[in-house]
């Protein structure tokens, strides 16, 4: 299986923001200058990304087109093509046609496409495919890479500051759906909360969608109304943030360009760098000796990070603020065990 190195040197966050934040920093700080991308490292190809949800949610969708328009700009890619493929009876037939239509790297995402990749990758041999968000194939597809995110170990340190924040000694966490990816989610985050408090509730609720705001409102609703006051949201953003303002809880969420809707409450920031990952990815695909096989991406090489935003350390409760401030120096610690290898977060897929 070959694997290549990472280039996660420069950071896009997930909402498509330019950060002016180290990923894998707990406390907002200037990015030192990298040595910009070779221009004609893509020149004259053209690259395609097939997407199971829209954009426009300010969050994942839109910070991967980014990743992708910057290829154009950065690497000398061609022509990009960016489809929204909603119609899962669809996705083989929509990645056929861009396989097809001369596109020399095809890229999708989630585990929606993990079968439709499977099927058209093999029709295609000179098309490099991407996965984006998935799982290893077994056997390997010489021409598909999979691309998996540990998120999990960030959601172990988000877990760390939520219980030193709760007051109540109960906190809530929002899964967009119990998939085994999100449940480890779950269970690295309260592994996490267990180290500053080992008698802490940790409460779940599933929304049954990554997209349905006004059903993520009403479960993140539930879950504060039985005591939960600090939420973690691994499901839509924007409903877990409405209901938390509503309710008088505080949140960890990883869209950067929403901090601003309630800077007040956000009390870290667990991401994924969809759009850098996008870019790197593009990047490796271009070369001749590329070959498919699998990538964990994690702490260790910058495509998962938390950090403590500045927003919220200018508009939050100084008391509260205060108390993030207590436990930085075990996230800190906790952050470079898990880079180190000497600290294993649990990895349990089971729902909670």
């Amino acid at each position: 299986m070959s694997s290549t190195p990472s280039r996660r040197s420069r950071r896009i966050l997930s909402g498509g923001l330019t950060a002016g934040l180290l990923a894998t920093s707990l406390v907002a700080a200037p990015i030192a200058a990298q040595d910009a991308p070779d221009p004609m490292t893509c020149a004259g190809k053209n690259v395609a990304f097939a997407s199971v949800q829209p954009r426009g949610d300010q969050s994942v969708v839109d910070g991967t087109y980014d990743g992708l328009e910057r290829t154009k700009a950065e690497l000398g890619v061609a022509n990009t093509t960016f489809v929204e493929a909603l119609d899962p009876a669809a996705y083989e037939a929509v990645l056929t046609n861009l396989a097809a239509a001369g596109n020399n790297v095809v890229m999708g995402n989630f585990f929606g496409m993990t079968e439709p990749l499977k099927a058209v990758a093999p029709q295609f041999p000179d098309v490099h495919f991407v996965h984006i968000y998935g799982d290893p194939t077994d056997p390997v597809i010489e021409n598909l890479r999979t691309v998996s995110y540990n998120y999990y170990q960030a959601a172990y340190l988000a877990g760390i500051v939520a219980a030193a924040v709760s007051e109540t000694g109960t906190i809530g966490f929002e899964a967009g759906m119990y998939l085994p990816g999100i449940n480890a989610d779950y269970w690295a985050f309260k592994a996490g909360a267990e180290t500053v408090n080992p008698e802490i509730q940790v409460l779940a609720g599933e929304v049954g969608s990554f997209s349905d705001d006004v059903k993520a409102k009403e479960v993140v609703s539930a879950i504060i109304s039985q005591g939960a006051d600090v939420i973690f949201s691994d499901g839509p953003t924007v409903g877990a943030i409405d209901a938390a303002v509503e309710k008088g809880a505080f949140i960890l969420h990883g869209t950067p360009s929403l901090i601003a809707r309630s800077p007040e409450i956000v009390v870290g920031v667990p991401l994924v760098s969809f759009g850098e990952s996008v870019f790197d990815e593009t990047t490796a695909a271009c070369a001749e000796d590329w070959t498919g096989g699998h990538q964990a991406s994690g702490l260790t090489d910058g495509a998962i990070g938390f950090y403590i935003a500045d927003e919220f350390r200018a508009a939050g409760d100084p008391a509260v603020v205060a108390k993030v401030d207590g436990v930085l120096e075990q996230v800190e610690a906790a952050r470079a065990g898990i880079i180190s290898g000497e600290l294993e977060v649990p990895f349990v897929t089971d729902n909670p």
